[in-house]
């Protein structure tokens, strides 16, 4: 029997917020994420850090969350102002009465939970686990002061920017790489607080995300949505077997899929995935086909009717992607490029992250 259950991730193909980078902003400084990120996507891609996995950037910003006093009220009332992805709640909707949704996000529970809620996702859904409520007892006055100073300091330093070909990053990152590398690892009493906060966060992201897929024993007709580097491993395992799409994707996650879609609006997804479950890759062709030609009518015999309508008035572009995961053919730098665009354009500075 044909499973009914698509994978997908949540910020990024159904979400534009990036809820860090609010956090962030909340603390102070929207810099300041970016740099965890940046630092998160050298420890797992290029110093590739035994134990460290993609997405653990929320390990990284668990502690200042703890230590300045947002605590689970605050974070579920900041959810509220979840910004989505043109179109997510109507062709949600519309996939909702044939599939099943499993949400495997890096983003905290309390983000997920309140904003998947708002277009009828109930379960299903899998995200990181921080009791901030309780964690936030390990930090006193004192601490708040040594988090707001560092907070500050890490908004200044230099950009890590990676060379995702060769596995580099510039020169400049090293003074960054190192500050943080002695914040997150040295022996300082405040350190040694971070690492025990970042010890009982339970992030959903890199292997984890291929595990929690993985739990449902997928068997047939396999589809994962993702966009980033956290979505490398999950996007990797279901290339090998079934269909994994990239959404706007940068280019860790397009490196690992077997489609590109390059869109401002989530009939765009919600098509692959009507597409390829009731038909399987023969239907994902015909899909692709008729699309190009733009036979608006025949499309409506192969995905939704609404789905079709809402493609008419969206700006969206498919690409097959060649060869194999490890591989030396490399994605078309073109398509790169189109969909870190597109990316930028729908998600404002939360397209520029990891």
């Amino acid at each position: 029997m044909v499973s009914m259950d698509f994978f997908t991730d949540w910020e990024g193909p159904w979400v534009t917020t990036d809820f860090a980078l609010e956090i962030s902003e909340v603390l102070g400084s929207k810099a300041f994420f970016e740099r965890l990120s940046q630092y998160d996507d050298y420890l797992y891609f290029v110093e590739r850090r035994k134990g460290y996995n993609a997405g653990d950037t929320l390990k990284l910003l668990a502690p200042f969350i703890c230590v300045m006093g947002l605590d689970s009220k605050k974070l579920k009332a900041l959810a509220e102002n979840v910004r989505f992805v043109r179109d997510a709640d109507a062709a949600m909707k519309i996939l909702l009465r044939k599939y099943k949704p499993v949400v495997i996000s890096t983003s905290y529970d309390q983000f997920l939970k309140t904003s998947a809620g708002k277009i009828g996702i109930q379960d299903r859904l899998h995200g990181t686990r921080m009791d901030v409520d309780r964690l936030s007892e390990y930090f006193d006055d004192r601490d708040r002061e040594v988090a707001s100073s560092l907070i500050e300091k890490i908004s200044k330093l230099p950009e890590i920017k990676v060379d995702v070909e060769n596995r580099t990053v510039n020169e400049s990152a090293t003074r960054t790489i190192d500050f943080l590398n002695d914040l997150f690892w040295g022996n300082s009493d405040f350190s040694k607080k971070i690492r025990r906060v970042m010890g009982e966060v339970v992030v959903i992201g890199g292997r984890k995300k291929l595990e929690t897929l993985l739990a449902y024993e997928p068997k047939e007709r396999i589809i994962a949505i993702g966009d980033s580097i956290s979505d490398f491993e999950m996007l990797e395992w279901v290339r090998k077997r079934g269909l994994a799409v990239s959404f706007n994707g940068n280019e860790y996650a397009l490196m690992n899929s077997s489609l590109a879609v390059i869109s401002n609006s989530a009939f765009s997804e919600a098509a692959v995935v009507d597409a390829y479950l009731a038909n399987g890759f023969d239907g994902l062709k015909e899909f692709l086909k008729l699309f190009e030609d733009k036979k608006w009518d025949e499309l409506k015999d192969v995905v939704d009717e609404e789905i079709v309508e809402g493609l008419k008035c969206s700006e969206t572009e498919y690409y097959l992607l060649e060869g194999s995961v490890g591989s030396d053919d490399k994605v078309d730098p073109k398509i790169v490029e189109k969909s870190k665009r597109m990316r930028k354009l729908v998600r404002g500075d939360a397209g520029k992250l990891g």
